[in-house]
């Protein structure tokens, strides 16, 4: 601390007497202000298996005017989560209502640094769906930490549950009343109105996986066919094949958890 307290109080001294100009700046010491910031940054970090969690930043506000569940606003999630896929190497993404959930099994990128993940995730997220949707969109994000790989499960179950209710809520208090009631309560009295309530895009969400797939190609340099595995990003809005995808997954990295494994 009296280390801390010499350089800053020294900086001030040199501030101080003389207007700011290049010779100040010059004789700032950026080596001894490093010892005395970085060491107050405040960093955490994350194991695997986790859930990076962003969610749309005022969405009710700026999307004003749009559908309940806009086709176009959910493409752009959907892109943006396999943006995150290929970008942290993940296996599993889900796009829900106006949130994003990343599935990380497996080494983390950045040693696993908190502030690097949410940051670079959210601003993924942020760039891709603003540029598809043609106006500024923001995502926070935060880390769900997962004490097992089965626990990854349920909270997809969690989210989509969450997604599903606000899907129905919506509907409910534009066509029927402005109270939102019990969800079974509310699908119930949208279907006596004619709105069946499926789980699909709309109310469950799009989940992204990866799957491995072996593909015939042509090496050149030793004119033969060859056999590649290549790592391909695939979709579904079925939350029963979703789940399936997941506990794959979730059995896989149990099943290597103890031994160095890569994503699926």
């Amino acid at each position: 601390m009296d280390v801390q307290n010499t350089v800053c109080g020294s900086i001030f001294a040199v501030v101080e007497g003389a207007m700011m100009s290049l010779r100040v700046l010059v004789s700032v010491n950026p080596r001894a202000l490093s010892r005395v910031f970085d060491s107050r940054a405040v960093v955490s970090f994350v194991r695997s298996p986790a859930v990076v969690r962003l969610d749309g930043v005022g969405f009710g506000r700026v999307l004003r005017g749009r559908p309940v569940r806009d086709q176009k606003v959910h493409e752009a999630l959907v892109e943006g989560c396999k943006r995150l896929a290929m970008f942290f190497n993940a296996s599993f993404c889900h796009a829900v209502s106006d949130e994003a959930n990343l599935y990380l099994f497996g080494s983390l990128p950045y040693g696993g640094r908190e502030f690097k993940v949410v940051s670079i995730a959210s601003s993924i997220l942020s760039s891709v769906a603003s540029l598809l949707l043609n106006q500024e969109l923001y995502f926070d994000a935060r880390v769900i930490q997962l004490d097992s790989p089965w626990q990854s499960v349920a909270y997809y179950l969690y989210r989509a549950r969450v997604g599903l209710n606000n899907y129905v809520s919506k509907l409910y208090t534009e066509l029927v009343s402005k109270e939102s009631k019990g969800l079974g309560y509310m699908i119930e009295e949208l279907r006596a109105r004619g709105i069946d309530i499926d789980t699909d895009w709309r109310s469950t969400g799009t989940c992204i996986y990866a799957e491995l797939v072996k593909k015939e190609g042509f090496n050149p340099l030793k004119n033969e066919r060859v056999v590649v595995t290549r790592r391909v990003l695939r979709s579904s809005d079925d939350v029963g094949a979703c789940l399936e995808k997941l506990i794959s997954i979730a059995k896989s990295f149990e099943a290597c958890r103890n031994r160095r494994c890569s994503e699926a």
